[in-house]
Parts: C-alpha cells; structure tokens; sequence
C-alpha cells in the first residue's frame, strides 16, 4: 500500500481549477527495477489525493539518453498553446548530464509526449566537454512582471560536475518549432554572478 515517491510539484489547472499531484515514483527501490518514472495523482482538495485517479506519466527511456531516470517534474500551462508542458529532469544528479527536458499534452493527466532535440524539447542541459555548465536540472518556473525565468539548480564544479548545487536563472521565452508548436526555451544555462539573495 505504499511507494516510495520523491519530488512532489503541486498543479492548479487553470482551465478546470482541478487540483493535482505530481511526484517521481522510484521504482528501483521496490521492484528491483533500475528505472524511475513520473505519475501524478488529482486532488479532492488542497491535500487530499484521490487514488482512484492515479496516473504513469513518463518512465526514463535509455534509447532517448535519459539514462535511468525521470524526476522532478513540473507542468506549465501555456494559454496560447493551449497545452500542457511537463518539464522533467533526467539523467542521475550528480551526473554532468542531469537535464531538463520538455514533454507536451492536451490534458493535465496527459498522455504527454516526450519532443525530441529538434522539436525542442532539450530545454536545459550541459555538453560532457563544457567547461561553464554542468547538471542543469530539476525546475520550477516564475513569472515577474510577464516574463517567465526558469529556475534551476547547477554543480558548482562545473568542469567536473558531481558536486554541491546552486541555484540558478534564465529567462524563459516561448518560440514556435519548425512543427508550428509553441515550446519553452531557456536563456541558458548561462554562467554569471547573481544578485546575493542570502548573507553567511
């Protein structure tokens, strides 16, 4: 009756106003399976989940170079679009090559499509041989004054990656593809001193 869940994003549909839930589930912890996927569950209300309302959303699929994994999602509703975008991260986090990429529905519970490089849908990653990003992954979305920036976390070593994090920005636009589909592109990763938000 339970399951190991990581990375919970909350969803307020702004068509519906239904509420939703998604997570990582972690599959490798219990079935012995080396993969994780992304699910989302709708909310009665602010916390109460509906388990009859369960839905798999994505699973990492090695032949796309997502490695093993799929996480962090979030879903942006784009009204122009009229489509929902679920960024995700894959790759494992402490590898140089932890991204974020881009998949797209119709429906909140999908099904989502994963868009391929040339569609758009690598929205944040690093190049092995780069030198200034490294695990460019795991986002959430703002918006100031109507412009989107995209929030993110990076390895501060980012020659060698696997090491701390620190959070970084860039503005998120929104293009059509060569398809006429709207998608979101980063500003990024970008490599620059910040505003200090904090003192030590």
């Amino acid at each position: 009756g339970y399951m190991k869940v990581i990375d919970m994003s909350p969803f307020v549909d702004p068509v519906s106003g239904k509420k939703y839930m998604y997570f990582c589930h972690d599959l490798a912890t219990e079935l012995g399976i080396a993969k994780s996927g992304i699910y989302v569950v709708a909310l009665n209300d602010d916390y109460t989940p509906d388990y009859s309302k369960v839905y798999a959303l994505t699973e990492a699929d090695s032949a796309l170079g997502e490695g093993k994994v799929n996480e962090a999602p979030y879903v942006v509703y784009n009204a122009q679009s009229g489509k929902y975008y679920l960024l995700y991260s894959a790759n494992a986090f402490y590898q140089k090559s932890y991204c974020v990429r881009v998949a797209v529905a119709d429906e909140p519970v999908g099904p989502f499509r994963k868009l391929t490089q040339e569609e758009g849908g690598w929205l944040l990653y690093a190049d092995s041989h780069w030198s200034w990003a490294s695990g460019t992954g795991h986002c959430s979305v703002v918006n100031r004054d109507g412009q989107d920036f995209i929030v993110y976390h990076a390895h501060l070593d980012r020659v060698n990656g696997n090491s701390k994090r620190g959070i970084a920005m860039d503005e998120l636009n929104w293009v059509e593809n060569s398809d006429g589909l709207l998608v979101p592109v980063a500003n990024g990763p970008s490599a620059a001193l910040m505003p200090l938000t904090t003192y030590l």
